[in-house]
């Protein structure tokens, strides 16, 4: 058993006890152990899962954020790999096998993620470039990209090409949901900046941890299904609120022209309103659809 299983829980125990369920299934003699960071106060293990399986539990008291309560969980893990999955993912057969056999080719591979994959099997963003000044309105969630799926830009910043293709692929970042990773390279590096609060604090890391010459990659043979959408179902505003803010956070960090920070502290923040405008317009449209049920 080499890997600690890490999540973080935030009002999702449902859907986080279906998550380590699924690894469980297909997984268990690769996990040593699963760390739950509760954000929120009320996980509790279903008893189907418990037998056979070490469970440790940490009560952060609050919400932490992400990237603090994955530390946490860090901190009290003894394998040498780490498996860093969210609530909203369903472990595929294979897919912890093929990310570790991967990394023990390879010591210069520090982290391997798997293709993300809708509840339905089409392929989703998996891996992503870092977000400079001419990628950054070009996330799956943009306006651009809604507008015009199959831009350039879009199909770059998202890697979308390697969605059709298998095999091993370097890549800027891997997506957060579900990564596994060495724990001396994550600790070497500081673990994720706690400054990120949600969002971004995947790429940041990886970015760190390629600029020490370390591999980060993309494995498409691993699949994991991902709920797409549910850390976002609670406070919708607040959660696009935070994605702006650590957007900045991480263009800042890196970008050394005041001037190209200064535009896309512009850009971001008319994103954020746009975002906003839209979650306002749509809770209107449903206190109104209810207003007419109650007439009729």
């Amino acid at each position: 058993m080499q890997i600690s299983a890490i999540s973080v829980n935030y009002r999702s125990t449902r859907d986080l006890n279906l998550a380590i369920k699924s690894i469980i299934d297909q997984e268990k003699d690769l996990i040593s152990e699963f760390i739950i960071v509760d954000n929120s106060g009320e996980f509790t293990i279903d008893k189907s899962i418990r037998e056979n399986q070490f469970f440790r539990v940490i009560k952060t008291g609050k919400n932490l954020g992400f990237g603090q309560a994955v530390n946490l969980g860090v901190k009290k893990a003894k394998s040498p790999y780490i498996l860093i999955f969210n609530p909203d993912t369903v472990t595929l057969p294979g897919a912890v096998k093929y990310l570790l056999y991967t990394m023990e080719q390879d010591e210069k591979i520090a982290v391997a993620g798997p293709m993300l994959l809708y509840p339905d099997g089409s392929p989703q963003p998996s891996a992503r470039r870092y977000p400079t000044l001419k990628y950054l309105l070009n996330g799956r969630r943009s306006l651009l990209t809604k507008l015009w799926p199959q831009n350039v830009w879009s199909r770059e910043f998202m890697y979308l090409d390697l969605l059709q293709r298998k095999g091993t692929f370097d890549v800027d970042a891997i997506i957060g949901t579900y990564m596994l990773i060495r724990k001396k390279i994550f600790e070497e590096t500081g673990g994720f900046d706690r400054k990120f609060f949600l969002f971004q604090e995947d790429t940041d890391l990886c970015r760190r941890i390629k600029s020490r010459g370390y591999r980060i990659v993309l494995v498409t043979h691993a699949k994991i299904i991902h709920k797409y959408g549910l850390s976002r179902k609670f406070l919708p505003f607040k959660s696009s609120f935070t994605r702006g803010k650590s957007l900045y956070l991480f263009i800042d960090k890196y970008e050394k022209h005041h001037m190209i920070r200064l535009l896309a502290f512009i850009l971001i923040l008319l994103y954020t309103a746009v975002t906003a405008f839209k979650y306002f317009w749509d809770t209107k449209e449903v206190e109104k659809s209810w207003k007419n049920e109650r007439m009729d």
